[in-house]
């Protein structure tokens, strides 16, 4: 499978999504990287299987383009930045998966979801799989 990873901030993205590549590459996939909003103009040459997008609120226009091109969208939530106080996203065209880093904000779109069932892409698969950032740091990955 190819997979593009979208890069918010480099210095602050880049090194945990290049560890989410080691390991699909190590499962067998072909990763690419670009900034965000180069998407399109890498997917020009590259023709990805599956995006993965630095935030679950991304451009509703690009999401649904990719989606209907048979394009799997999937979310990691890079910074932690909920919408409004009740730490709720307004997610208007949702990700095929959406990754988050603990099981509050795992609630937060699931409850989203039900309270805004009529979607034409859907519900989001959501799981919650912990802070991608600080994985980087873990003494099992001090050889890299």
């Amino acid at each position: 499978m190819k997979i593009l990873v979208s890069i918010d901030l480099k210095h602050r993205d880049l090194p945990s999504s290049a560890l989410i590549g080691f390991h699909l590459e190590k499962l067998g996939h072909e990763v690419k990287f670009c900034s965000v909003w180069d998407e399109d103009l890498i997917m020009k040459n590259f023709r990805a299987d599956a995006i993965i997008l630095p935030k679950p609120v991304f451009s509703s226009t690009l999401v649904a383009k990719w989606k209907l091109k048979g394009i799997t969208t999937i979310s990691l939530n890079t910074e932690g930045n909920p919408q409004d106080k009740h730490y709720q996203y307004h997610i208007i065209v949702a990700t095929d998966l959406l990754i988050t880093w603990n099981e509050k904000q795992r609630k937060s779109h699931l409850d989203f979801f039900k309270k805004y069932p009529s979607s034409t892409y859907g519900r989001p698969e959501v799981v919650n799989l912990g802070c991608m950032r600080l994985d980087l740091h873990h003494k099992k990955y001090s050889f890299l």
